[in-house]
């Protein structure tokens, strides 16, 4: 983009076209014929992100530095992984226990041969989990 400025004039030169002031304001280009700035609010200013930065190294949680910078969780999440800072809570995946493990374990409760419970694989996993926890 090319901007010509004089007295009375502004001329825009991009994608081969040319605009000045009186043209523009009457008769707007159509959208991409032309490159414009136009200024953008600052939705975290320098020292709203070096105070969420400092607070979360200081192992503050999200929701109160949220509410110290006046902005929301999720927006304090985001610009903390944009500034290489947050990381999210590893999630625990916990190791479920199979239907044959859980009638293995009835089986070993009530001595039993495991091959005569077979059929009790049918059942829910929660129904053998409360039989193998009362069996406990």
């Amino acid at each position: 983009m090319i901007v010509v400025a004089n007295e009375s004039t502004i001329t825009i030169l991009s994608r081969k076209t040319q605009l000045n002031e009186r043209s523009f304001l009457t008769n707007p280009p159509l959208k991409g014929n032309y490159m414009s700035t136009k200024e953008v609010a600052v939705n975290y200013t320098a020292e709203m992100t070096a105070k969420a930065v400092e607070m979360y190294k200081a192992g503050e949680a999200v929701d109160t530095i949220a509410v110290a910078v006046g902005k929301t969780a999720r927006s304090v999440i985001a610009k903390l992984s944009r500034e290489g800072v947050y990381a999210s809570k590893a999630k625990e995946a916990s190791k479920r226990v199979t239907k044959a493990d859980l009638v293995a374990k009835i089986a070993e409760a009530i001595e039993a041969d495991t091959a005569k419970l077979e059929s009790l694989e049918k059942a829910s996993h929660e129904a053998l989990e409360l039989v193998a926890k009362a069996l406990a």
